[in-house]
């Protein structure tokens, strides 16, 4: 459940990143995951376009995304690319999936959007595992002992990469 978590908070991180590209909170989209609510009513609750959802999976050594695009005003699903992607490269998986969002919805990508996008803060595996471990603590609430293991991961990853910049903001 952490991986998950952590890679679709990065794929967002990585989506925001792009201009003109509006993505919702994560507390917005929380909200409405909780509500029975058609399709069509999420699109007008949080003010957007499109929905994006879809499973992870670990297979072996390979981590495979299952995504898909929603017209909400159509209610039709349009498949983004499924991929394969080796678990040493979760990063360039993020980043490329991010990109063909974008591209699906036929936006534009500037170079300086895609240098945002691709960009890798560590490549460091321990650093980024333990990193996502502490989002996840950070997501399961502000209870003190989730806090201190948060912190605790947050410190593995300082420890495993220095130059790692996310723990040090949480």
């Amino acid at each position: 459940k952490y991986l998950t978590d952590g890679v679709a908070y990065e794929i967002r991180s990585k989506l925001v990143s792009i201009r003109d590209f509006t993505v919702r909170s994560l507390q917005s989209t929380r909200y409405v995951a909780g509500k029975d609510f058609t399709i069509k009513q999420i699109g007008e609750e949080l003010n957007v376009t499109h929905i994006l959802d879809g499973s992870m999976q670990i297979l072996n050594d390979k981590v495979r995304f299952n995504l898909y695009l929603t017209d909400v005003q159509t209610d039709t699903s349009l498949p983004v690319e499924v991929r394969d992607f080796p678990v040493e490269d979760l990063y360039s998986a993020q980043s490329d999936i991010a990109l063909q969002i974008v591209l699906d919805l036929s936006l534009d990508v500037t170079i300086q959007d895609e240098k945002r996008v691709r960009r890798q803060p560590t490549d460091n595996l321990e650093a980024h595992e333990a990193y996502l471990l502490g989002r996840y603590q950070l997501e399961l609430g502000t209870y003190k002992p989730m806090l201190y293991k948060a912190q605790d991961y947050f410190l593995d990853a300082i420890y495993f990469d220095s130059l790692f910049s996310e723990p040090y903001l949480g």
